[in-house]
C-alpha cells in the first residue's frame, strides 16, 4: 500500500525490465508447496525464525542505499520506513538484528511480483551483498531459497495454520495480544474456523505503539519470553518481529512473523502511518485462507 505512486519512485521501478523481473521471480517457491516448506520448518527439530520481509522492512534493510538513490522521494521513504514501527533510534539498535536474521536462515521470504516492490528489495539486497539468479538468493553465509511472501499467510489457507500448533504451547507477541490470546483461547471461535486441533495458549506480550520506540520496552520483551514455557511465538509486531524471530531461535525455539493475521483473529486495526489515508487491503479477507472472518474495514501497514 505504502509503495503505491510511480511519482515516488525512479522511472521503471513501476514497470520493471522484463528481463529483470524473469530473473528474479523463477524459481520462487510459492502456493501451496511454500506454505508446506513453513509448516514444515515449524514441525521439525531446529529453533527457526520464519519473518517475511514486507515492505517496510526491506525499505528499513536497504534505506541508506535507498536514500542515495535519484528518484526516490524521501518524503515517501520515510513514511515507508515509518510503518515498520521502529523510530530512528531503534533502527540503529535493531540494525544487528536483520542482519542476523539473513545470516542464520536458508530461506528468504519476499516478494516475488509487485514491481515496485522487488525494486526496493533489489536495492536493500544488494546493500547487504545478496545476489539472485533464476534458482536462489546467494548471500556470503550461504544460499537461500526464494519463497513467496504471501506463503506465510497462506498457511491457513491450505489446512496448515492450525495444524502447525497442534499440541504446542503458543505464545503470542502482538500490539493486539490480550484480545488475540482471549479469542485463541475460546474453543467455540475455534470451532468455527474448523480447528480440530488442541493447543495451549499460555499467554501473551503486548508490542508497544508504531510510534513508540521499542528500545525501553525490549528487555521486558526479552525477559517475558524468556520466563515463559513455549514452543512456537506467533509474531506480529512490525520489523521488531525480526528481533523477536532472533531472541526465539537464541532460547531454542520458534517463531513465524504472521503479520497482519492478528487483526484479523481480533477484529481489531492497529494504526496506520501517519500522513497516509487507509485504503483497503486483499489481505484483509481471509474468508477464502481458511479463516472464516473477513473483517473489511481494517488496514494493513
Amino acid at each position: 500500500m505504502l509503495l503505491q505512486g510511480p511519482e515516488n519512485w525512479p522511472d521503471g521501478w513501476c514497470d520493471i525490465n522484463e528481463m529483470k523481473m524473469e530473473q528474479w521471480c523463477l524459481g520462487f517457491i510459492h502456493g501451496e508447496e511454500a506454505a508446506q516448506l513453513l509448516y514444515d520448518k515449524l514441525q521439525g527439530s531446529q529453533p527457526v525464525n520464519l519473518h517475511p520481509w514486507g515492505d517496510s522492512e526491506v525499505a528499513l534493510l536497504g534505506e541508506e542505499s535507498l536514500s542515495k538513490t535519484p528518484g526516490v522521494n524521501p518524503e515517501a521513504l520515510q513514511k515507508l520506513t515509518a510503518a515498520g514501527g521502529w523510530t530512528i533510534e531503534d533502527r540503529n539498535y535493531f540494525r544487528a538484528d536483520m542482519g542476523k536474521a539473513i545470516c542464520d536462515t536458508d530461506i528468504l521470504i519476499v516478494n516475488m511480483l509487485w514491481q515496485v516492490y522487488v525494486s526496493v528489495t533489489m536495492v536493500a539486497f544488494q546493500q547487504y551483498g545478496i545476489s539472485w539468479d533464476s534458482n536462489r538468493f546467494t548471500h556470503s553465509t550461504g544460499e537461500k531459497k526464494k519463497v513467496d511472501l504471501a506463503a506465510c499467510y497462506r498457511l491457513a489457507e491450505y489446512g496448515l495454520f492450525w495444524k502447525a500448533l497442534r499440541d504446542r504451547k503458543v505464545l503470542i507477541i502482538s500490539g493486539l495480544a490480550p484480545i488475540v490470546v482471549e479469542r485463541l483461547r475460546d474453543k467455540e471461535w475455534l470451532k468455527a474456523q474448523g480447528c480440530t486441533w488442541d493447543f495451549e495458549v499460555i499467554g501473551g506480550i503486548q508490542c508497544p505503539s508504531t510510534f513508540e520506540s521499542k528500545i525501553p520496552h525490549w528487555q521486558q520483551m526479552k525477559r517475558l519470553m524468556a520466563e515463559y514455557e513455549w514452543d512456537i511465538a506467533l509474531s506480529s509486531c512490525g520489523a521488531t518481529s525480526i528481533a523477536v524471530g532472533n531472541f526465539a531461535v537464541e532460547l531454542g525455539r520458534k517463531s513465524i512473523d504472521i503479520g497482519g493475521v492478528d487483526m484479523v483473529i481480533s477484529g481489531k486495526p492497529r494504526e496506520c502511518v501517519k500522513g497516509i489515508t487507509p485504503i483497503p487491503h486483499s489481505r484483509t479477507d481471509f474468508s477464502n485462507r481458511g479463516l472464516k472472518v473477513n473483517y473489511s474495514n481494517l488496514w494493513i501497514e
